[in-house]
């Protein structure tokens, strides 16, 4: 009971402070004693993560104020594994670049949690020199959540990953021993700028007879040009149903008439979802109309795809 209220007398003390942050540093706060250090990392870390921009800075200047570094450096190296996970996420908060040796190391810990927070940590030091070789430890390492490894490259920010990650998706793709984990880089190229990947995209889905679907999806999502409809075209006849999908919906965005005919065709598909993107590509080909549409559909031998097209025939009206 008496820790607990000495956690909460601290958070009293402490969190008007830190919430001034979010407007400029202050000038004055009280003393930190030893004891309270923990409770206030995690305060501290709560409102950082909340804050962005200048007021991250005010934070920082509010840490090292207190001087927090040399403890949380020697925390990295503690018994408690909650501790080191707290050392590590504050010491990439504060761009601590003395911990990054120690930190590098933790990155191939066993732990996911602490080699997660310890990569984290890395790209916020220092993404220019760390970012390259973590991204291929994304690739290989399938126990950090693809969802966590998103949110931390876009709060690095696009100008800052997307040149790497690109060029990491492609060094994994040359190498059997990586190719596993490509899957998991490709992903997170919908977070990049588009121009950035295209040449790797441009590649893989060259390549694309030779690679999973798990690949080609995502790289057709990122397709949004008409010069790269061609790219699409390839792959409206995929063994897999869901890559069918994906093309039917890229041409949408970027086909044309010529794509008229061997959308029709997709309309026969067994899979309702292809048929369901064939139809919608159709409706935005050029020239295109309702009315059009609901004619195929009263001669079309087919009874799913005449279905299909009276379906979006509807959907586009009432839009």
């Amino acid at each position: 009971m008496w820790r607990e209220w000495r956690t909460e007398r601290l958070a009293q003390d402490w969190r008007n402070l830190m919430a001034q942050c979010a407007i400029a540093a202050p000038d004055t706060f009280p003393p930190l004693a030893p004891r309270d250090r923990h409770a206030f990392l995690e305060l501290w870390n709560h409102h950082y993560e909340l804050l962005r921009g200048e007021a991250q800075d005010n934070l920082r200047q509010l840490a090292l104020g207190v001087d927090i570094a040399p403890f949380v450096l020697r925390q990295l190296h503690g018994w408690s594994m909650r501790h080191r996970l707290i050392a590590a996420t504050t010491l990439g908060h504060l761009r601590t670049r003395a911990a990054a040796p120690e930190l590098e190391r933790l990155s191939r810990h066993p732990s996911a949690a602490l080699s997660f927070a310890a990569a984290r940590a890395l790209m916020e030091i220092k993404p220019s020199d760390h970012l390259p070789p973590l991204l291929l430890l994304i690739a290989q390492r399938h126990d950090w959540p693809l969802s966590r490894i998103a949110l931390a490259l876009r709060d690095l920010g696009a100008d800052r990953f997307s040149a790497a990650l690109a060029d990491a998706a492609l060094e994994a793709s040359l190498d059997s021993a990586t190719l596993s984990g490509l899957p998991r880089l490709v992903h997170l190229m919908e977070l990049a700028h588009t121009q950035q990947v295209m040449p790797t995209v441009y590649h893989l889905l060259r390549r694309g007879q030779t690679l999973g679907a798990e690949i080609i999806a995502p790289c057709l999502r990122l397709l949004n040009d008409p010069r790269q409809a061609p790219l699409a075209r390839a792959f409206t006849t995929h063994d897999t149903w869901y890559v069918r999908v994906v093309a039917a919906n890229a041409l949408r965005r970027i086909g044309d008439i010529e794509d008229y005919v061997r959308l029709m065709r997709m309309l026969s598909d067994r899979y309702w979802w292809v048929r369901y993107r064939a139809a919608q590509a159709l409706a935005t080909l050029p020239s295109v109309t309702c009315d059009e549409l609901l004619a195929v559909a009263k001669v079309h031998h087919d009874k799913f795809a005449a279905d299909m097209l009276r379906h979006v025939a509807a959907e586009v009206s009432l839009s």
